[in-house]
């Protein structure tokens, strides 16, 4: 792996860990939401930008937002959790199943911290179910390639 892999691989393993610090401090955990706002602002400003070296930080961007969302409406109890199964499948088609796999590793050492709350089970199904999402994203890549080299659009070698 080089340098870049490695820093992204990082960069979205801190991202989780970052938003549950903001998270847990008790004066500004009123406002996450507000501050999900503006990055969402942002990122729509963003969008308007065509440059690659900006494609980065549009997708942290995009990754705070959603651990904003989720961390803002209770984490593991949040109505938006959902996004947390769709976050890295974005994250691992975009760059490599790694950087997903990072995202997944902070994501699941931040909730078995949680687990209990509701039930036992139900809490380990779904650490379990995140974990699964890697295997999937694997699978559908090889399958998205194999798709593009049928039709011819691109050679794997």
């Amino acid at each position: 792996m080089n340098g870049k892999r490695i820093g992204k691989i990082i960069v979205f393993f801190i991202l989780p860990l970052l938003v549950l610090s903001w998270t847990s401090i008790p004066v500004v955990t009123e406002y996450t939401l507000h501050l999900m706002l503006v990055m969402f602002v942002a990122a729509a400003a963003l969008s308007f930008v065509k440059n690659e070296k900006l494609a980065l930080v549009k997708n942290v961007l995009h990754a705070l937002i959603i651990l904003l969302l989720v961390g803002g409406t209770g984490w593991f109890l949040s109505p938006f959790f959902f996004l947390l199964y769709l976050l890295p499948i974005y994250l691992g088609f975009l760059y490599i199943p790694s950087v997903a796999f990072g995202f997944l590793t902070a994501l699941l050492i931040i909730f078995a911290f949680s687990v209990g709350e509701v039930e036992v089970s139900f809490d380990i199904m779904t650490l379990l179910s995140l974990l699964l999402v890697v295997p999937l994203v694997i699978y559908l890549r090889k399958k998205y390639l194999v798709l593009k080299q049928t039709d011819k659009d691109i050679l794997i070698l």
